[in-house]
């Protein structure tokens, strides 16, 4: 297999492996079974943005003046959690 062949494949199948990762896992221990966890799907399009889950904060958002946010899928124990959540709201008027 010539080595642009091989470099090629290769990302192919990262970009695969990304695809059919699951739900991030926001609790402590081994991933249980999808039956045993509730999932918190994140729609980017509803302008609300999770930046921490139970005191669990998005890579970026410790940083001042950054606000970045959970995305995708959240893996979470069933029960009560607390979320922090800021919501955009932007509205364009005719002049």
């Amino acid at each position: 297999m010539s080595r642009i062949a091989f470099q090629l494949s290769a990302v192919v199948m990262a970009v695969l492996l990304s695809a059919c990762a699951g739900p991030r896992q926001m609790y402590d221990g081994p991933p249980r079974p999808r039956n045993r966890v509730a999932i918190l799907d994140l729609n980017e399009d509803s302008g609300a943005r999770v930046m921490a889950v139970d005191s669990t904060y998005a890579p970026k958002a410790k940083r001042r003046g950054e606000r970045d946010h959970f995305k995708g899928k959240l893996a979470l124990l069933p029960g009560r959690h607390t979320l922090k959540v800021y919501y955009e709201l932007t509205r364009y008027v005719k002049a």
